[in-house]
């Protein structure tokens, strides 16, 4: 473990926590069932699977994905699994250097549809119930923008997509006191370190409180080690990939080219009116890191969608995804939606 922790390597592309306390790695038990450079692609299979289409799951692309599957009495993956499905989930895993080059267009030509292509193979079904988590599903919206044959529904939890809503980080990018191409000239991909100070910033006592009330309050052995579960992800921060970061900050936080149907994929430009299935949309009423207004998605937006949801449920930006009030309020909702829109066996 020394070794590993004085490998320069240890910390340029990530924060690695897991690699000092595994007992806190993901609950569930998952197949690596494809490759592709850093990317991989996971499958969490029901033990009573119920419905023949799949759930592919996109995470956020700053974080792991283990918070999805945080612990057993709180993973979203495995309640999908207990509703019946097959859950496919893509790792970002650890970007390399040549990753400072990963564009938006790449990542959905190449590798994003690749992988949709072996989903289909292994579940034997044409279509998959899209799922995205904050960054991931404004991927996921691009994703289905680009080519929605794919999907037979698309859900997207805590996702931005309008990025004129006022946030800190919009108001950071607009002051212009960063250079953020030379930033990632510099760099290449952009440094864990950094991203991780600016989610710190938003709250910069949130993390002084957190642990006042670990230490005031007496918590039986499981619940200790739930907060520390929490506490790790949220610091086990990735680096993120150059040139992505570049479009994330000048095509979508400036120009707001998404929901402007402005965005190119490639030479592609796409349009929201592309996406022609039912959408289902989870923001947060506290949430600092993607306002609700930043969420919300209208019929206006989605014009050939069948049905445009929006949910508002009370917490911060990651709480649709541990908090045990969700479990019951969320969560359920989640699944009935899904289940209205596929087929039994």
């Amino acid at each position: 473990m020394l070794n590993k922790i004085l490998n320069p390597d240890f910390f340029s592309r990530a924060n690695r926590l897991t690699q000092l306390w595994p007992q806190l790695r993901p609950a569930s038990s998952y197949e690596l069932k494809d490759k592709m450079a850093s990317h991989e692609l996971y499958l969490f299979a029901a033990e009573n699977k119920k419905f023949n289409i799949p759930v592919f799951i996109i995470p956020s692309m700053i974080n792991h994905f283990y918070i999805l599957d945080l612990e057993n009495d709180r993973s979203f993956v495995r309640f999908l699994n207990n509703s019946g499905y097959d859950v496919y989930l893509l790792n970002w895993g650890y970007p390399e250097d040549h990753d400072r080059h990963l564009n938006f267009s790449h990542l959905v030509q190449n590798r994003l549809i690749y992988f949709l292509n072996r989903v289909q193979q292994f579940s034997g079904s044409e279509q998959m119930h899209l799922i995205g988590h904050c960054l991931g599903g404004t991927i996921a919206t691009m994703l289905a923008a680009y080519d929605c044959r794919y999907f037979q529904s698309l859900t997207l939890l805590t996702t931005p997509i309008d990025f004129s809503a006022e946030s800190k980080f919009k108001s950071w990018i607009q002051k212009g006191n960063v250079d953020f191409d030379l930033l990632q000239e510099a760099y290449g991909n952009v440094p864990w370190p950094l991203l991780h100070a600016s989610f710190l910033s938003l709250k910069p006592l949130g993390q002084y409180r957190r642990l006042k009330k670990y230490i005031s309050t007496r918590m039986t052995p499981a619940q200790k080690k739930s907060f520390w579960a929490f506490e790790m992800w949220t610091h086990d921060s990735i680096s993120f990939r150059g040139s992505s970061y570049l479009t994330l900050i000048k095509d979508l936080y400036r120009d707001n080219r998404l929901i402007l149907n402005q965005f190119r994929i490639d030479k592609k430009i796409l349009k929201l009116s592309a996406i022609t299935v039912p959408v289902l949309v989870v923001n947060s009423n506290d949430d600092t890191i993607v306002p609700p207004k930043s969420s919300t998605l209208k019929k206006e937006n989605l014009p050939n969608s069948p049905s445009v949801e929006n949910f508002l449920f009370s917490g911060g930006h990651v709480g649709c995804l541990v908090n045990k009030k969700t479990q019951i309020t969320l969560w359920p909702k989640i699944a009935d939606w899904l289940e209205s829109k596929n087929n039994e066996l």
